[in-house]
């Protein structure tokens, strides 16, 4: 048995569901620590007067334009009002009013990142069709 050529002509590919799978896992991701960033600057002005929104301000611009870049207009707006708006101050969903493809509006709470990300998908697969 010769193995010297073994595996010369073997490919791996990453299939389309792991790679979809990832990207909502590296989304997920972004979208909790930015959160979480977002929540503990407030905290810390709230609770001791420590104010570094003016530090932080052209980070969290740079963090919204590249979202702005990769996802368009509709979806970074929805996600940046997840990140600021999404919770009231005891950690509960805050509801909005979305307009769907179809014309009517309905009222979400996004309870985790994950709904968020799933609800962006849907709506985009929907808008996709049109």
């Amino acid at each position: 048995m010769d193995l010297k050529n073994f595996g010369q002509k073997l490919r791996f590919e990453e299939s389309n569901k792991s790679k979809e799978k990832k990207i909502k896992e590296l989304f997920m991701s972004i979208v909790d620590t930015l959160e979480y960033r977002f929540h503990s600057s407030t905290a810390l002005f709230t609770e001791f007067k420590i104010d570094i929104f003016r530090y932080e301000e052209d980070y969290y611009k740079i963090i919204e334009n590249l979202l702005l870049l990769h996802f368009g207009l509709w979806k970074t707006e929805l996600i940046l009002w997840y990140v600021y708006e999404g919770k009231d101050e005891n950690g509960a969903p805050n509801s909005i009013d979305i307009e769907l493809p179809t014309g009517e509006t309905q009222t979400i709470k996004f309870h985790t990142t994950n709904s968020l990300w799933n609800f962006i998908a849907k709506l985009d697969k929907q808008l996709n069709k049109q």
